[in-house]
């Protein structure tokens, strides 16, 4: 009887396409414990043949397809330059990866299936192994005061016939400890120009959308067909005086949101989004303190692919 307890992820970046990359202990990711599975997601197609009685007819399933969602902490790699344990995953949501050696990994967002990285992914939950290949998938970003930053996936591959597999020995790497988003390890907080802000929360969601194709001649793929970032952050109301959002929302302005979290070389992540369209604020209420949620759109320039970085450091 297997336990809920023991469940492991692994993921490795594919060189072909579709093909097992065969991921193995050495490529576990280190997941948060919302790690889920949807493993034999289809449709099924009932027959609509005549029968001379009553009774459902009997169906067929197509479009198999595999569903694998999880979080993973915001950390950096450990050692400037070097990819993060989070970097392949990102690939996979349609970024570009740009490494510096001693310096810096970069991601920012592309529009090419081609030019986009698929993964092999094995979900193993306590001896049973479910395989799922052309892994491709969305991202977004969860951040508040107090608590460990996140990055949240949602994938989607090609199903494979489950097996009996003993869980393997699970290998980290590429993944510092977390730090809390607080005062003392987030920095260099900016809003259209205001950097006076009390920030409690943001978050973003890349909003790709991720269809899943199996048409006669081709190959069975995922494929990456739009995005339409947007997010939303909340910081304590300030005066009119000492930034105006209403204003900014009522002419639509764009403007650069940005943080820097962490303060030690390998573990500094570094959000930008250059071209914020902001939308209408609300107030809130935390602690008897009154807020504004202020809601964006994630818009790239006229060259395109620019509208969010994340730099590691």
């Amino acid at each position: 009887m297997g336990l809920t307890r023991k469940r492991l992820l692994v993921a490795a970046t594919e060189g072909t396409y579709g093909t097992s990359a065969v991921p193995i202990g050495t490529d576990a990711i280190l997941v948060e414990d919302d790690l889920k599975i949807s493993p034999l997601e289809s449709t099924a197609l009932e027959r609509k043949v005549v029968q001379p009685y009553f009774g459902k007819r009997r169906q067929i399933v197509t479009k198999k397809h595999v569903k694998i969602e999880f979080s993973v902490e915001l950390a950096g790699s450990g050692a400037a330059g070097d990819a993060p344990a989070v970097g392949r995953l990102l690939t996979a949501c349609g970024f570009a990866e740009t490494l510096v050696a001693s310096t810096s990994a970069t991601y920012a967002p592309i529009s090419s299936n081609s030019a986009t990285t698929s993964l092999s992914m094995a979900f193993h939950a306590d001896g049973q192994k479910h395989l799922a290949l052309g892994c491709r998938g969305n991202v977004k970003l969860t951040a508040k005061v107090n608590d460990i930053p996140k990055l949240q996936f949602e994938f989607m591959g090609i199903y494979s016939t489950p097996t009996d597999t003993n869980l393997p020995t699970p290998t980290y790497s590429n993944q510092a400890a977390p730090l809390e988003f607080s005062q003392s390890s987030t920095t260099g907080l900016t809003i259209n120009g205001f950097t006076a802000g009390c920030l409690e929360s943001f978050d973003f969601d890349l909003k790709n959308n991720v269809v899943y194709r199996e048409l006669v001649g081709c190959t069975k793929q995922v494929r990456i067909t739009d995005r339409s970032g947007e997010g939303k952050l909340m910081i304590e109301a300030p005066s009119i005086a000492a930034h105006n959002f209403f204003s900014d929302a009522e002419n639509s302005a764009l403007g650069a949101i940005g943080f820097t979290h962490g303060a030690t070389a390998g573990n500094i992540v570094t959000v930008n989004i250059p071209n914020a369209n902001l939308g209408a604020p609300s107030y809130g209420d935390s602690d008897g303190i009154m807020m504004l949620e202020i809601p964006f759109g994630m818009v790239p320039s006229a060259s395109g692919n620019d509208e969010l970085s994340l730099a590691f450091t």
